[in-house]
């Protein structure tokens, strides 16, 4: 609703109190009812064009299409912010869109482009972020240089950037308070560049590289999905992350009356913190350079890659489409290391804190059918007659 205080959002627990300035001024969900904002807004941005920062102000607050609440702040300028916030029936955070205009090209490198800085109630925060097959707390603590031409990125003069506390997420960072007890998941739609500032952090999400030269993209959006928790395991993270970002899409397209299953689906895992992280087929040529070859023999081998997030010994049934003839354990390399255990519920694997598993999987629906084309000739052979003339 609308007020002229402002604008309060509430679906479900969730509750988005808006200032009369724009700013995100409270956030609460049944894991903070109290709210996770303190003294600072929720969200603040920034720029910095010759060598100032860039105040952007209040353009307006209003209930628009594809958001509950569209917020848009100016630049000096003329040129607009937009800050989008939804939030849904059973989601425990707000999905917010942010999208920029910035004629004025921001000031060369890394800590002057447009940043995000997301402030929180959390006091000693921790910070937990992700890389591929992997998450973990992050220091940030260092400060580096990062090298920039002043004119042709070949031949000019170069001078050296200070970065200070750099980190990266692929797809989310965790704000935690000390015992991690608490926190404020951010998850997102690409890898990012964060900065560290006390207990607050900064995301880049835009930015002018001199050794672009001339070129610089004056227009950006961006998905985030802020979701205050209690306790939250790397397990937790990482499948929120996976539901966030990539979204599944259904197309029903009616009766069909062939012989199909009436459930297709790809490899689960009985075990929470054990995640199908890929599921691909080979030709056996393909290790031809590895000898002894898992796949040997199976002509198309399936492979079936896991990882296990939480740090835990784990034992767990991987269920597979299909009728599984061989399944062969192996390292990333594609060497054997012994035959899986093949049962009637699955695929049965021990796997070790942090483990990357791999397992070669004959499938017995879905080996390769050779089919004799030369038997068939005058078919194709007619069509390409019939095209030529």
């Amino acid at each position: 609703t609308l007020q002229e205080s402002g604008a309060v959002g509430r679906c479900g627990d969730v509750e988005v109190t808006v200032g009369p300035d724009g700013s995100i001024r409270q956030f609460k969900n049944r894991f903070w009812p109290q709210g996770i904002v303190a003294d600072s807004p929720l969200l603040q941005f920034e720029v910095t064009e010759k060598g100032e920062k860039v105040a952007l102000e209040l353009a307006s607050i209003e209930i628009a299409p594809w958001h509950d609440l569209l917020i848009t702040l100016r630049h000096p300028n003329g040129d607009d912010l937009s800050v989008g916030i939804c939030l849904n029936e059973g989601f425990d955070g707000m999905h917010v869109f942010v999208s920029s205009l910035l004629t004025n090209r921001p000031d060369p490198g890394m800590q002057t482009g447009l940043m995000m800085i997301v402030h929180s109630a959390l006091q000693g925060l921790r910070v937990v972020a992700d890389q591929p097959l992997g998450q973990q707390e992050i220091k940030a603590e260092g400060t580096y240089r990062k090298k920039y031409p002043t004119g042709d990125w070949m031949t000019s003069p170069q001078w050296f950037e200070e970065v200070e506390h750099p980190f990266t997420g692929s797809s989310f960072v965790d704000l935690q308070s000390a015992d991690g007890d608490r926190g404020m998941l951010v998850t997102y739609d690409r890898t990012r560049q964060w900065f560290r500032d006390g207990d607050s952090v900064k995301c880049l999400l835009n930015m002018y590289d001199p050794w672009d030269e001339d070129y610089f993209e004056e227009i950006t959006s961006s998905w985030f999905h802020f979701v205050p928790h209690g306790g939250m395991t790397n397990d937790q993270r990482y499948r929120l992350a996976l539901e966030m970002n990539r979204g599944c899409e259904c197309t029903i397209v009616g009766e069909s009356k062939r012989d199909i299953p009436a459930r297709m689906s790809g490899p689960s895992t009985d075990q929470e913190n054990v995640a199908v992280i890929a599921f691909y087929r080979e030709m056996e040529s393909a290790g031809r350079e590895v000898s002894p070859f898992a796949g040997e023999g199976m002509g198309y081998p399936y492979v079936l890659r896991l990882l296990e997030l939480n740090g835990e010994e784990t034992e767990a049934v991987v269920s597979v489409p299909g009728t599984v003839a061989k399944a062969v354990r192996s390292n990333l390399l594609g060497e054997p290391e012994g035959h899986a255990s093949v049962e009637e519920g699955g695929i049965r694997l021990a796997l070790k804190p942090f483990e990357i598993a791999t397992v070669y999987l004959d499938i017995e629906e879905g080996r390769k059918q050779v089919r004799d084309l030369d038997a068939h000739r005058n078919i194709w052979a007619q069509v390409h007659r019939e095209g030529e003339a």
